[in-house]
This record gives structure tokens, sequence and C-alpha cells, in this order.
């Protein structure tokens, strides 16, 4: 919003996040995700794994998500993922109801 000008930058709060305390969860630094991937490049077997990796480090999804991707969540000519919360779409026993 703020590059929008909305609110003007000068109202821009720069608030950074730490590790939420007594959890295990980690933040990946660029440079990690970086070598990693080029790691899976590097072998063959692994570049699947490359490409999940990238993924997941520049949707913000879970890895349940990304398993759980349709082909009518993927808009292949705007390079574009769009994932719906369905928890009120009114599908019978929310068998197959994706939840965000």
């Amino acid at each position: 919003m703020v590059t929008q000008g909305r609110p003007p930058s000068d109202s821009k709060i720069d608030l950074p996040l730490g590790r939420v305390p007594g959890t295990n969860t980690n933040c990946w630094k660029a440079e990690e995700v970086l070598a990693m991937i080029e790691h899976c490049r590097s072998q063959e077997q692994l570049s699947w794994l490359g490409k999940v990796i990238r993924a997941l480090a520049t949707t913000g999804t879970r890895i349940s998500e990304i398993a759980g991707l349709r082909w009518s969540h993927i808009e292949l000519q705007n390079w574009m993922v769009r994932l719906v919360d369905e928890t009120s779409s009114g599908r019978q026993g929310g068998k197959g109801r994706r939840t965000l």
C-alpha cells in the first residue's frame, strides 16, 4: 500500500519479526535458500526438490499447501498460484475442502 501512496511513506512502520519463543521454527536466510536450490540443481535426482524449495520460499506456503495444489489453482500465463480458503464454501462433509 505504501508503494501506491496509501498511506503516505512517512507513516511506514518498520517492525522486525523475531522467532516465536518456545518454537523450533526456523526462517531461512536468502543465501541458505539459494545454496539449497543450487545443491538440488547440481544433482539430477534432486531437481524436483529444488523446485519445491523455491515454491516454498517465494510463496510463503506450507509444504501441505504445495502438495495439495490442483491445476485449477495455477495460472501459468500470469505466474500466479491462487489459494482460496474453502471453509465456508458449502461443500458437504468438508472432504477435499481447502483451509488456509
